[in-house]
């Protein structure tokens, strides 16, 4: 590793180097802060003897004793704030660091959410190219990774008795999706339970709630709807979301199939307990909150 190295890491690790130096810079202001109080009231009873002492002189000796105290108080005052200096000055450095810390990550943010916003226009427009020679429903299979195959599964009727069916021309998930918003709920779900009616009626309870954060904050973000449903935060998921009046969130849950069996059609009919979502993200929304 060269010093180039070091500058880079330091560079990108700035933020928390900074703030972590400013919580340092708080913690020993604390405890400097406590030391000088110990030693307060020492001073305090020192002034209490000068005090005494000045009102024992004789007026005779013409002593001005209000000036005489006045300088007293002045020299005790002076003494406790050389108490707290230290306190103070790490105090000082301590709130500047946190501080510029923040800037730096605000900063940060503020690049970040333009990259987002433009990757996003930059998208749309792609999008509606795509669908202007292809077609609108081309460009969403494409979108959503999805295929066109002539597919057969098992259906498990209400008896209990496995039935063969097939489908021609069934929209299938391919090996992978386009899409940066699907997401299987599956065993891997710490809220999946072996139940297809369950697993629905709780991703049904869950988008509905979404739905109700959304209308009352006025924006919602992805990664709380991941919270909802217990799929892990993403970097991206803190960035996009949904904002008021650009419409309803909705998990896609009937929109496409999966591969084979497993499709959305038999998870709403009951007949499979897993499914793929997609949700309709309006993109990044830090900027319209």
């Amino acid at each position: 590793m060269n010093i180039n190295d070091v500058k880079f890491i330091l560079q990108k690790n700035s933020p928390e180097i900074i703030i972590g130096f400013g919580i340092g810079c708080g913690i020993i202001a604390a405890i400097s802060a406590c030391q000088a109080t110990l030693h307060v009231e020492e001073q305090l009873d020192k002034l209490e003897d000068t005090k005494e002492r000045i009102n024992e002189i004789p007026d005779e000796e013409g002593i001005n004793k209000g000036k005489e105290l006045t300088k007293a108080h002045l020299r005790c005052a002076k003494k406790i704030a050389k108490l707290y200096a230290p306190a103070i000055g790490f105090g000082a450095i301590s709130i500047a660091s946190i501080m510029k810390g923040n800037d730096i990550l605000r900063a940060r943010n503020v690049a970040l959410v333009g990259a987002c916003q433009a990757w996003k226009e930059s998208t749309d427009i792609y999008r509606e190219k795509v669908a202007a020679k292809l077609g609108k429903e081309v460009e969403s299979e494409l979108w959503n990774g999805l295929d066109r195959k002539d597919i057969e599964y098992t259906e498990v009727t209400e008896d209990g008795k496995e039935k063969k069916r097939s489908k021609k021309n069934a929209k299938v998930a391919g090996d992978g999706s386009c899409s940066p918003y699907s997401i299987d709920f599956d065993s891997n779900n710490i809220n999946w339970k072996p139940s297809a009616e369950r697993n629905l009626h709780f991703l049904r309870m869950m988008q509905a709630e979404a739905n109700d954060m959304l209308q009352i904050r006025g924006h919602l973000f992805l990664n709380e709807v991941y919270d909802l449903i217990g799929y892990p935060r993403t970097k991206k998921g803190q960035f996009d979301g949904w904002v008021r009046g650009n419409g309803d969130v909705d998990f896609g849950i009937y929109e496409f199939f999966k591969e084979g069996c497993e499709h959305n059609n038999d998870f709403v009919n009951g007949y499979y307990p897993s499914c793929r979502l997609n949700f309709n993200v309006n993109g990044p929304i830090l900027d319209l909150i």
